[in-house]
């Protein structure tokens, strides 16, 4: 199957759709950052791809998103086309235990150690997210030669290495923040995680104005996708910019 010239696109999606559903086999489709949809041009395609879905009896779907808060709003709002369509299911970190022993394996491997308190300490850096664990994992493989152990000492350099490739996105991305918004990134940057942003010792400690301020700056940081929130309070949602940012300010 390939995509040839696309000049109706609802047309063009429905034919997918009949395709999956005449195969011989039953097709599992993955949509991965579903929450994009929502932010086409076109109206109602989510509703439009709902009414597609709902109606296949070959084909399962799953429909994959990082942002925890969109996801539950297509899906629980009632408003919304896919309220209650599909079985919410939350991926966890992996163990640390097992992450442990799959990084050692690896480095044994290729006669090379790594301390268990290293990937222990990055993982907890990292709240154990995956992409920025093997990212890390990846540079201190780099670092480690034949035969030496790979140690503490080894993870600011690694840290360095990945932050400075990208010195030139993450200048663009704080220049285009207004000053309000950057002392407030700055600030969670340097916590990591917190969840009192308006509270007085938060805004007395980081010197920041009133807690209406403060609001209206987070709701400027999160609608362009550089704080986010969770059950640990707010954090910077790539972790290497907000290690760039306590690095530079």
């Amino acid at each position: 199957m390939s995509i040839g010239s696309i000049e109706k696109p609802s047309v063009t999606i429905e034919e997918i759709f009949i395709y999956l559903e005449s195969s011989p086999q039953p097709c599992i489709v993955a949509i991965d950052e579903f929450q994009q949809i929502a932010e086409f041009q076109e109206k109602r395609v989510e509703a439009t791809l709902h009414s597609l879905v709902q109606n296949c009896t070959q084909t399962s779907f799953i429909f994959s998103c990082s942002k925890q808060h969109t996801i539950n709003q297509m899906f629980h709002t009632k408003t919304r086309p896919f309220y209650q369509s599909a079985q919410l299911m939350e991926l966890h970190p992996i163990d640390m235990a097992t992450y442990t022993d799959f990084a050692t394996n690896l480095f044994t491997q290729y006669n090379k150690q790594i301390d268990t308190e290293v990937i222990e300490q990055i993982y907890t850096d990292y709240d154990g997210t995956t992409w920025y664990l093997q990212m890390m994992m990846n540079e201190l493989f780099a670092l480690t030669k034949t035969g030496e152990i790979c140690t503490a000492d080894f993870i600011n350099t690694a840290k360095k290495n990945i932050i400075e490739t990208q010195d030139d996105l993450y200048l663009s991305q704080i220049n285009a923040l207004s000053a309000k918004q950057k002392q407030l990134l700055q600030a969670i940057a340097r916590e990591k995680h917190i969840k009192g942003i308006t509270s007085a010792a938060f805004l007395k400690k980081y010197a920041l104005d009133s807690a209406s301020s403060i609001q209206s700056a987070m709701k400027g940081l999160t609608g362009k996708e550089v704080i986010s929130c969770d059950d640990t309070g707010y954090h910077v949602i790539d972790y290497f910019f907000g290690d760039w940012i306590q690095k530079n300010f």
